[in-house]
């Protein structure tokens, strides 16, 4: 092997090795990227997707919705490199048979634990509140679950989009010493499907 052959080789090398070490160091940066007090703004949009209600004797009804729109609004902090504690603002909208519009307006705190693999993220989170319910002339508030889980794409260290699933299991529960007897109690099950876009501060 002649000199320049050995040099190039040798150039080569440190090329690899220097590239090699780069990646690794922007997994480690990106992984550990989040300290505690930072800070995320996410607004997601995208479809409302009713599935059924389900009777307090387990014999479920179809919801008689239409798909929907749905949005909202989310405040997070991180604790740690991975967990995020904030609220979430959202709303959604459906037609009945008979065109009435039912609106739904959750209040919800919200727990997130992220995983990555660069690009990536994939949140899984819990939303619980209150869900503000009106149809017609109609208002209920109702508490509200909503489990879900997203797939992010990382654009750069402040900028995210992603597509989130979100499931809404929001419990109607009737003691029938009102005038609305018990066996109307109803478990209303729901999808969301959106598109998010994340900015971190």
């Amino acid at each position: 092997m002649n000199l320049k052959k050995f040099a190039f080789f040798c150039l080569l090398i440190c090329i690899l090795t220097i590239n090699i070490y780069a990646q690794d160091e922007d997994y480690e940066v990106y992984d550990y990227m989040y300290d505690l007090g930072d800070q995320i703004f996410i607004i997601r949009a995208g479809l409302f997707i009713p599935l059924f209600y389900l009777s307090s004797d387990f014999d479920s009804y179809s919801t008689n919705l239409s798909i929907g729109g749905v949005g909202s609004l989310e405040w997070s902090a991180f604790i740690n490199n991975r967990i995020t504690l904030g609220g979430e603002l959202s709303g959604m909208f459906a037609f009945s048979p008979n065109d009435r519009v039912l609106y739904m307006i959750p209040i919800t705190f919200k727990a997130a634990y992220y995983f990555r693999k660069y690009p990536f993220e994939f949140p899984i989170f819990c939303g619980a509140g209150i869900s503000l319910n009106t149809i017609g002339d109609s208002f209920h508030a109702d508490f509200i679950l909503k489990p879900g889980a997203s797939a992010i794409w990382n654009f750069n260290h402040e900028w995210a989009f992603g597509f989130n699933a979100v499931y809404w299991w929001i419990p109607q529960v009737y003691s029938g010493n009102g005038k609305v007897p018990s066996s109307h109690t109803m478990f209303g099950n729901f999808l969301e499907t959106t598109l998010s876009a994340m900015f971190r501060f």
